[in-house]
């Protein structure tokens, strides 16, 4: 199957790289047309897996619709190791999360000193890992600037996708005819559970390099600390029946164990995390039809999602 290419974007995008730690990072920055206090400024924020040009097909849906008052400006970026950002060839203890979120805050600085109102309300997009992340650089930088979070299928921070969504088939008073849906054996659980520490867990390896193996301890709870200044916040889930069947086929885990175990604990997860602000849907959205990678498999859905938070963070 030939490989489909994400849309260009408009004129007037710029794609360059800026000096983040002596080393270059990867952006595509499209400035908006206009100052009114309507114009935002989106910043999208990957997940680990797709890099910045996976946001594509969402800005374009979203700015075929825009008019010239209302375009926001737009920032993506690739981290250090993805997608059209080299690795900085460091030790992991340099590549962790809050090293990225201060990278983040180094290029975002730049972005907002070349922009003529740069007090526009700041709304962050993000997927995957890139939604923890978010909620760190509001610990470590706040600011009321930043207006609104849209949170697709954020990672679950606290997780060591092992005993804390698993049961264990070892533990005492364990009973598989109790604990396991009718068509899953105890060898399929071991498997289950074995595939997803490998891929998921906090201390297991990744493309980009990053160590996220502090993250449980850095966010140990979905619904704390709490958003001081309050921005507006969505969640999105993925839809769990699509999720259940790309969980099936790419790691071998039955459907009926998904649902009964990671798909209640994505749920309680991602309801902690629409308590973090008084401001918001206060319910979780659900992306019909979505996997994991919601900007992937719908970016209509997301470009929707943005022009409701756009409106509600400038009425």
């Amino acid at each position: 199957m030939q490989e489909t290419q994400p849309p260009p974007l408009p004129q007037g995008t710029i794609s360059s790289t800026l000096d983040v730690r002596n080393r270059p990072i990867s952006y595509t920055y499209l400035p908006s047309p206009s100052s009114a206090p309507t114009a935002t400024f989106l910043v999208f924020i990957n997940g680990l897996m797709l890099p910045q040009a996976g946001w594509y097909p969402t800005i374009s849906t979203f700015l075929s619709t825009a008019s010239p008052q209302h375009t926001p400006s737009i920032l993506t970026y690739d981290r250090f190791g993805q997608g059209s950002t080299p690795h900085r060839d460091l030790q992991p203890s340099k590549h962790t999360p809050i090293d990225v979120i201060n990278d983040l805050y180094a290029v975002l600085t730049h972005f907002l000193a070349l922009d003529s109102n740069n007090q526009r309300p700041l709304i962050f997009i993000a997927n995957s890992i890139g939604c923890p992340l978010v909620r760190l650089y509001c610990q470590h930088h706040p600011s009321p600037s930043i207006a609104g979070l849209i949170f697709l299928d954020s990672m679950i921070a606290n997780s060591d996708f092992l005993d804390s969504v698993w049961p264990d088939p070892d533990a005492a008073g364990f009973v598989a005819a109790d604990a396991l849906p009718g068509d899953v054996d105890v060898e399929t659980l071991r498997k289950v559970r074995a595939v997803f520490a490998k891929v998921f867990a906090p201390s297991a390896p990744n493309k980009e390099g990053l160590d996220r193996s502090n993250l449980p301890t850095l966010l140990p709870h979905s619904d704390s600390p709490k958003i001081e200044w309050d921005p507006v916040i969505y969640v999105v889930g993925h839809d769990p029946e699509t999720f259940a069947e790309g969980a099936q086929k790419m790691f071998g885990a039955p459907q009926s164990l998904v649902k009964r175990y990671a798909q209640t604990k994505w749920d309680e997860y991602n309801e902690g995390l629409t308590k973090l602000s008084k401001r918001g849907k206060g319910e979780v959205v659900i992306a019909e039809g979505c996997d994991h990678f919601v900007q992937r498999d719908g970016p209509g859905i997301v470009a929707g999602l943005i022009w409701e938070m756009v409106a509600e963070v400038t009425a």
